[in-house]
């Protein structure tokens, strides 16, 4: 994926990422459909509505799709997690995402949540940015409280 500096759609930073999970999806036959809950379902179409040209996460049950806004968000974040888990499983999963000094503060306490649920889906999340003052918000978000094995690399984009 990649931010941008003028977009303004929700979670542009994974804006990208989520649409190639979606064509994954479609692609992918029933018999290996990940297992999911359905109200956790409801709140992740919810949160990314491209995902609603999957039928089958189209159709899924509203029951138990929480009524306060926050925990739709929580189970949300569990179906996201739980779509990096059976992508991981499938093989090497990289999440890429260039630009970070321009993600979104939604992107980032998304991703921070997905890292923290236990277990963590198995992922290398590789972001990209230019840093003059040191690491982006974004970054600082998403890591924020030192969590998960972190390295960063600085450079003037030289090469050197």
């Amino acid at each position: 994926g990649r931010c941008h500096l003028d977009e303004a759609v929700p979670y542009q930073a994974l804006d990208a990422i989520v649409d190639e999970v979606s064509r994954t999806l479609l692609s992918s036959p029933a018999r290996d459909r990940p297992s999911l809950e359905p109200a956790n379902v409801a709140a992740l179409t919810q949160l990314f509505p491209v995902l609603q040209r999957v039928p089958w996460l189209r159709a899924a049950d509203r029951q138990g799709l929480a009524a306060e806004a926050h925990e739709r968000w929580r189970q949300g974040a569990a179906a996201l997690s739980t779509l990096l888990h059976w992508l991981a499983r499938r093989g090497p999963l990289l999440l890429w995402i260039d630009d970070a000094q321009w993600g979104d503060r939604d992107s980032a306490q998304l991703l921070s949540e997905v890292l923290r649920a236990r277990p963590a889906p198995p992922f290398l999340l590789l972001l990209g940015s230019r840093d003059e003052d040191g690491p982006p918000a974004f970054v600082d978000e998403v890591f924020g409280d030192g969590r998960g094995d972190v390295l960063r690399t600085f450079g003037d984009g030289r090469g050197d």
